[in-house]
């Protein structure tokens, strides 16, 4: 039940770059990381590992940061990965309205990367939702990942719908499976709005 907002990570106020290995870790449920108004967002760039990992629990939400640029959002300032959810349920990066969505952007591999942890963990029900993936907060210029979205390793049942997805140097979704045993099923894909420029 922690809240975390309005905060600089790996980079000052004055836009000095200074990388942690994490940005924010995730252990434990029910945390609000950012709130729904620019304001009040957190900017979590620079990190060697992920920007944010939620690696347990469940029911976390990530809403209206900007993750992998910088303060402005224009620039890239990236993170390895932006987000990596790895052994966690029922999370939400964004929610059902515009102004709960992240910028997700100029990150050096993923802008975000879900893998279950099977047999404890199959990082079910994740919703991504009203998220800008690859774009500047105008979305009149690319800010890439090398890729947008990633889900593997028996993740299942995530929902990813109205965002958008653009300006990545790689796939804007990738989903995939080491073998039969990792298969990742159950996926809901729609209303986003994928290679926009």
């Amino acid at each position: 039940n922690n809240k975390v907002f309005n905060n600089y990570f790996g980079i000052t106020q004055d836009g000095t770059l200074m990388p942690n290995q994490f940005g924010i870790m995730v252990s434990g449920s029910n945390n609000e990381i950012g709130k729904s108004d620019m304001a009040n967002g957190n900017v979590v760039c620079g990190s060697a590992v992920a920007g944010i990992e939620v690696a347990s629990g469940g029911g976390n939400k990530i809403q209206h940061n900007l993750i992998g640029t910088t303060y402005d959002g224009r620039t890239d300032a990236g993170n390895q990965q932006g987000i990596l959810i790895g052994g966690s349920d029922n999370n939400l990066i964004g929610g059902p309205n515009w102004d709960d969505g992240n910028v997700i952007s100029g990150n050096t591999i993923y802008g975000i990367f879900i893998s279950g942890a099977p047999p404890d963990s199959y990082s079910e029900n994740t919703t991504i939702q009203n998220n800008i993936i690859g774009l500047n907060p105008d979305q009149t210029a690319a800010v890439p990942n090398n890729f947008g979205i990633n889900i593997t390793n028996a993740t299942l049942s995530a929902v990813i719908t109205e965002n958008i997805i653009s300006g990545n140097d790689g796939d804007g979704i990738y989903i995939w499976a080491y073998d039969d045993e990792s298969s990742t099923l159950g996926h809901i894909i729609h209303s986003n709005t994928i290679g926009k420029n």
